[in-house]
């Protein structure tokens, strides 16, 4: 296992300007040898950074792919929100769906030509690859999501009423505090002992640091405001008709040791869309992609073979 926590060096990346001058750092990793299978859109989770996937970018790179991949706002060395903190915090999750549009159309879909477009998203990523699909309606042939968030687990509270908690301290202007017990990364509170995000101590150590060799990339805690947009976006999903909406193919990897996003609101999703179907890595946590070799490794072979079972 080769994790990108060895080389401590940022991706040389380019960055590309939106029109309310926000701009996002963005990354191409060019397909490995002869094959040319394509291009492939990998949208990352909540708090992580392109470093953080080149392991993963690399070996779908070799797989034939030309991988691109961005910093989403308020993350990484993306234009924050909130400047000068490490805040999670979106004003609307419809923003998030505004930047990979113009991503899409400017800097992605002029590189893949006539080729075929695929995405692969983890966590928010997918939450956000699947909102983009049924309200965008992206040229996508298939899409591979990892954890998805359809819905967020919230503890001892009842996400009830932890959403009244963020949309009424986000109504009387509260939207940029952390949320109850959260606050700026601090080490410490993350030890890999009893962590819910993966079984593989080295990819686990990635993130930690990349965050303390560049402390300009830290991500802390989410803000109310971030909260109350996500429990909105989750909302709209699960309206009626609005998943129905999505019939490319979908494969939706699910951690058996779940512990920060709904796998019954995963598999409701699934029955949902005409063309998607569920495969449960038991013992694996959240980042699938990050776990030990016997979870992913098996994953990777799954989304290979599921694009090539659609004709990527």
């Amino acid at each position: 296992m080769e994790a990108s926590a060895d080389r401590r060096d940022l991706l040389n990346a380019e960055w590309f300007t939106l029109g309310d001058g926000a701009r996002l750092r963005w990354y191409r990793w060019r397909a490995i040898g002869d094959k040319d299978r394509g291009v492939l859109l990998l949208l990352n989770g909540r708090s992580e950074f392109l470093e953080k996937w080149d392991e993963t970018a690399r070996d779908f790179a070799a797989l034939g792919f030309d991988v691109f991949s961005l910093d989403w706002r308020g993350q990484g060395l993306s234009t924050r929100p909130l400047p000068g903190t490490d805040k999670g915090y979106i004003d609307r999750f419809e923003t998030y769906l505004d930047d990979l549009e113009a991503f899409l159309d400017a800097v992605v879909a002029p590189a893949a030509g006539a080729r075929p477009i695929v995405m692969v998203a983890h966590s928010m990523g997918g939450h956000i690859a699947l909102r983009f699909l049924a309200d965008r309606g992206p040229p996508v042939r298939a899409v591979a999501l990892s954890a998805p968030m359809i819905n967020i687990r919230t503890g001892p509270l009842h996400r009830v009423v932890v959403h009244l908690i963020a949309w009424f301290a986000t109504r009387i202007g509260l939207a940029d505090r952390y949320t109850l017990g959260g606050g700026p990364f601090d080490p410490a509170r993350e030890p890999f002992d009893g962590n819910v995000l993966t079984g593989d101590p080295d990819r686990y150590q990635v993130r930690m640091d990349y965050f303390a060799t560049y402390p300009e990339l830290r991500v802390g805690s989410v803000t109310m405001g971030w909260l109350d947009a996500a429990f909105r976006s989750v909302k709209k999903m699960a309206a009626k008709g609005y998943l129905e909406r999505i019939r490319i193919p979908v494969l939706i990897g699910q951690a058996g040791e779940e512990a920060l996003v709904d796998n019954r609101a995963m598999a409701s999703a699934v029955e949902r869309m005409p063309n998607a179907r569920l495969q449960v890595f038991g013992g694996a946590r959240h980042e699938l992609f990050m776990e030990q070799d016997t979870t992913r490794t098996p994953l990777m072979e799954a989304v290979d073979t599921f694009f090539a079972d659609h004709g990527v």
